[in-house]
């Protein structure tokens, strides 16, 4: 319980979605669930009492009540809500239609504060063709934009070649400076040059999730999933394999320098099954993001700002071939057991082997015999 610093408050649902999880319950889920007050306000004794910050996810409800008692309170919180629903100092959450969205911002901002601090924007397969524009006028309108690819499970490889021509062509007008502001900052761009470890979501590590019904979730896309996958009740809360979240038993993800990446975990059980393991989909997107943010560390507008960001010859590290090439078997052994072996290797051999016992009592033996082979 120590490591959570964090919680996400569901203040009422459905409601807002503030990454790629789709905010919608299934048929046998409730219509519509609010957090009553007076559970809102032991959560805010909770976080006072242990130094919590709170993400405040909004929905159609009033929020007058919810944000005086959280200012009172002296906790720190961010206020996440829709288009038609901004305050000052607030992130909100887009959908595809900026032109019309814009207008709400400015008209519900004031005068010395046009542009919305953060920014968090939605997007689908179906819509990539229409990306480069759509961050283009973004810019215009936010410090600091946050993308998040939704169905990505649905990803085709002609959304993978859009992606990359969209990536590359936002990139282009970073780098000649055409966008005409002072400073860009997404996070599948520009957060990987200024990264040195990884960026992780880190749900269940950090932050947890609170629903209006006092249910603990390791994420808000847990609950929208399924309501009865619950950790247990606030303030108390028992994850199953818990180590299971952590980097160090995810060891591809722990070697690889996409840092951008969000590794989600939720997204990661939907379709490997399990929470350590992501989907191709996930890693090839999240290299594609990584290619583009070198384009602009090389660009000579950013010429020695930025440490350079080192080619790779996959997309996908589970694949380990390079585009338009392969590998023989020596070299594919090889290149895994550097990419996967990158956390054991200050171990000694001996070290090693008595890990590898632990887990098959008959290794040594096996590799005795392999051994063998190779010298016949």
């Amino acid at each position: 319980m120590d490591n959570i610093t964090s919680f996400n408050i569901i203040l009422s649902a459905p409601g807002v979605s503030h990454c790629s999880y789709e905010p919608l319950f299934g048929a046998t889920a409730p219509s519509r669930l609010v957090m009553p007050i007076p559970f809102f306000k032991e959560i805010l004794d909770y976080a006072v009492k242990r130094g919590c910050h709170l993400n405040l996810l909004a929905g159609e409800e009033p929020l007058d009540e919810y944000l005086t008692l959280a200012r009172e309170s002296g906790v720190s919180c961010l206020l996440v809500v829709g288009p038609r629903h901004v305050l000052p100092g607030a992130t909100v959450v887009a959908g595809s239609k900026i032109e019309v969205e814009r207008e709400h911002w400015f008209h519900s901002c004031p005068p010395d504060q046009e542009r919305i601090p953060h920014l968090i924007v939605r997007f689908r397969p179906s819509q990539l063709d229409s990306l480069t524009e759509f961050l283009s006028q973004a810019v215009q309108c936010a410090g600091r934009i946050s993308l998040f690819m939704t169905d990505l499970s649905s990803f085709t490889g002609e959304d993978f070649i859009k992606y990359k021509e969209q990536l590359h062509r936002f990139s282009l007008l970073v780098a000649t400076n055409a966008l005409g502001v002072p400073s860009v900052e997404c996070n599948i761009l520009t957060d990987r040059l200024v990264l040195t470890n990884p960026n992780h979501c880190d749900s269940g590590v950090t932050h947890l999730t609170v629903a209006p019904s006092g249910d603990m979730y390791l994420c808000p896309g847990f609950f929208y999933e399924n309501p009865g996958d619950s950790l247990g009740r606030f303030p108390e809360w028992d994850i199953i394999n818990s180590h299971l979240l952590s980097l160090a038993y995810a060891p591809l993800c722990a070697v690889c320098d996409a840092y951008q990446c969000r590794r989600c975990v939720l997204l990661n059980r939907k379709t490997t099954g399990e929470y350590n393991v992501p989907p191709r989909e996930a890693c090839v997107l999240a290299h594609l993001e990584r290619n583009a943010s070198a384009e602009i560390a090389a660009a000579d507008r950013f010429r020695g700002q930025f440490s350079p960001v080192i080619p790779v010859d996959y997309l996908d590290p589970f694949q380990i071939t390079p585009e338009g090439g392969g590998m023989g078997s020596d070299e594919f052994i090889e290149h895994v057991v550097q990419l996967l072996g990158a956390p054991l290797a200050h171990l000694d051999a001996f070290e090693i082997l008595k890990l590898a016992y632990r887990v098959d009592p008959m290794i040594i033996h096996k590799i005795k015999n392999l051994r063998d082979d190779f010298h016949d």
